[in-house]
């Protein structure tokens, strides 16, 4: 991912959040329609599914080998390994605020938004709504909707201006749709709410992207890239794990309140402590 979003800013022109917003529409249209795919594994069978993904991966495989080479390194620039160049990612990013306050956003997204997606909602499906793979692929569907729907809203009007103050909303938003999933709503409404989060997730994520592209130095943009991954990435685990843990000892439905409570929390210590609400 961060060689492909390094190589975005060298085909976006100069309007970067155009660029970013199409690709996210392509993304996650492909992970609506994986996770639909998926959904056929009861009747059709899990050999059958993962075999057409199997097709599906070696396409695009076979399709990344025919773009054109990768733009050459730049004069001057000395080779270092990969984990001196994350380093140095980290050193830059540390040092610009346009840089660390959305990799420390995307952070805490995939602490307390990532684990809740992959651990609570399949809990949820079997153990609440008494569903099975389809009811689960309904679920993790909606939410790549959302960011779909949300991404074409955010094309259609041109780009978000005040992209701090909106990344900041639009995790509060996504809190408190975790809160209200939290009170056991009937399942038609629980896959609803799952729109709404996508919604705001799809302000996050282009918004955050949009600022580390445009604030990344040109010579640095993929290292700055894959540090921004590494929040993403490496928040992700850390998440599931404390989902695991929490829901085995307080349930599902009290694990997205605790969750939901603790990024509210963070975005408004976020809002007061830092000039996130001012960048553009």
């Amino acid at each position: 991912m961060p060689s492909r979003d390094a190589l975005l800013s060298h085909v976006a022109g100069t309007d970067i959040m155009r660029a970013v917003t199409g690709m996210t529409l392509f993304q996650f249209g492909g992970q609506a329609l994986g996770t639909f795919v998926a959904g056929a594994a009861q009747p059709l069978g899990i050999g059958i599914v993962l075999g057409l993904q199997a097709v599906i991966l070696g396409l695009g495989g076979f399709a990344t080998s025919r773009l054109p080479p990768q733009v050459s390194r730049p004069a001057g620039q000395v080779h270092s390994s990969p984990w001196q160049q994350i380093r140095a990612g980290v050193r830059i990013v540390a040092a610009t605020p346009n840089l660390r306050v959305p990799v420390f956003l995307v952070t805490l997204v995939g602490i307390l938004f990532i684990g809740p997606y992959l651990v609570i909602f399949p809990l949820l499906v079997r153990d609440v709504y008494a569903g099975g793979a389809q009811e689960l692929s309904w679920v993790l569907m909606t939410f790549p909707v959302g960011t779909i729907l949300g991404t074409f809203a955010i094309r259609a009007r041109g780009g978000i201006r005040r992209k701090g103050q909106a990344m900041l909303l639009a995790l509060g938003a996504g809190a408190a749709t975790q809160l209200v999933m939290g009170t056991a709503l009937p399942f038609a409404a629980f896959v609803g709410a799952s729109v709404v989060w996508g919604l705001g997730g799809a302000v996050f994520i282009n918004c955050s992207r949009t600022l580390v592209q445009e604030a990344a130095p040109p010579e640095a943009r993929g290292r700055v890239l894959a540090a921004y991954q590494v929040g993403f990435v490496g928040g992700g685990p850390i998440g599931t794990l404390l989902a695991g843990f929490v829901a085995e000892r307080i349930g599902s439905l009290a694990t997205l309140t605790v969750f939901g409570c603790t990024m509210l929390a963070c975005v408004l210590a976020v809002g007061v402590l830092t000039g996130a609400r001012r960048m553009t």
